[in-house]
């Protein structure tokens, strides 16, 4: 039969299976016919009769069709041919991650970029018709947050190319698109008067909750965001080290942060089971820009982000004197400030000395919410080693 657009439509529907109806005048050219009514235009061709799916009728029109069938039989003749991928995005991070060389932190940040960001829209999508725009779209939309947008753009380009290796797919969508610009080293640190602001705006959201457990106790947003009831004991909280996989200078060890008043005062009013800040899915916090946006509005604060608290944390303990092995160790950055083999050789975890710092910073965030004007120097409380 040769086919026509009247006769595709008219094609009986097989009660079960598929069946493929070919075109008289192309051979190896046809339609495809599903037991549920759908229809897809198909060539079979070659000595070992290769099937390509060339599209859904209704996408591609029978004109359409015939042409990409011609130019496939083509490619064959010439040599160039290439058989198109069946594989879905989902299907090819999978092989990714399971094929992954390098460092765990990093297949770890990988893989929850992939879920952030890409999975939900893209995951049953066949990889090879991905196209650029539908990549950049996404990564657009992060523009007010430059650093997870070069995440984003990273961890994309990095999992076309291997597929492109793999000859899924025969170029990167990503090809020739800059990553996005980060901007210079992030400086910002927290007013005396945007700290208060925190602490008393009125609102009982999560994010809410998470600024201020970010400030209290100098831990990443994230850490925050995906605490669980179950890391809390008595006095400290304890991360998992599987839970601190994606950061990249703790090795993979257990973090421990004792538990100042203030923080305790905060965590005893949030669940005791599961994520602290659970998403809508029950897994572990995820509405960061939408949330701080509503946060923000509330509380009439701009221009600053979520790390930004944990970095007037640092640089406020700082201030107060407080020794920068302790504040390394309390953020999990093993001694950034002191040699290699110290790193090395020294895995104290300085229990005791985080106590104090954490008691020190928060006798200063008691003293500040008490005032309604910004102390100086001479008013901020000081820690035990503090010089005469």
């Amino acid at each position: 039969m040769r086919l026509t657009d009247l006769g595709i439509r008219a094609l009986p529907v097989p009660k079960a299976g598929q069946k493929t109806y070919y075109d008289d005048a192309l051979p190896g050219f046809g339609v495809r016919v599903s037991y549920r009514g759908s229809r897809s235009f198909i060539l079979m061709h070659g000595r070992s009769r290769t099937l390509t799916t060339l599209g859904r009728v209704g996408v591609l029109t029978l004109g359409s069709a015939r042409a990409e069938a011609k130019r496939v039989l083509a490619e064959r003749t010439l040599g160039r041919f290439h058989p198109r991928s069946e594989i879905s995005f989902g299907e090819a991070v999978e092989k990714f991650l399971e094929r992954h060389e390098g460092k765990e932190s990093t297949k770890e940040e990988y893989r929850g970029t992939f879920r952030r960001h890409y999975l939900a829209k893209f995951r049953l999508e066949r990889i090879d018709r991905i196209r650029t725009n539908d990549i950049t779209r996404i990564i657009d939309k992060l523009s007010d947050r430059p650093a997870e947008a070069a995440h984003a753009h990273a961890a994309a380009s990095v999992l076309f190319n291997w597929a492109r290796s793999r000859r899924y797919i025969e170029r990167s969508p990503l090809e020739g698109v800059k990553k996005p610009f980060q901007g210079p080293p992030k400086e910002r640190v927290l007013t005396d008067d945007e700290i208060k602001t925190i602490f008393l705006t009125e609102d009982q959201s999560p994010m809410s909750f998470i600024l201020r457990l970010t400030l209290l106790t100098g831990q990443r947003p994230g850490q925050i965001g995906a605490l669980r009831a179950e890391y809390i004991h008595e006095d400290r909280i304890i991360w998992p080290a599987a839970m601190m996989k994606w950061q990249r200078r703790y090795a993979n060890r257990q973090h421990i942060v004792p538990i100042a008043p203030m923080a305790a005062a905060i965590l005893d009013g949030l669940p005791t089971k599961g994520y602290l800040f659970p998403s809508r899915t029950g897994e572990a916090f995820t509405n960061w820009s939408n949330g701080k946006r509503v946060f923000d509005a509330l509380s009439g604060l701009s221009d600053y982000t979520c790390q930004d608290c944990r970095r007037t944390t640092s640089t406020k303990m700082g201030d107060l004197e407080i020794l920068p092995h302790v504040i390394d160790v309390l953020q999990a950055h093993r001694f950034q400030g002191l040699s290699a083999v110290h790193s090395i050789y020294n895995k104290a975890i300085y229990f005791e000395p985080m106590r104090n710092a954490l008691h020190t910073w928060e006798a200063w965030i008691e003293a500040l919410l008490s005032n309604t004007e910004s102390m100086n120097g001479a008013d901020l409380p000081r820690p035990h080693h503090a010089r005469a």
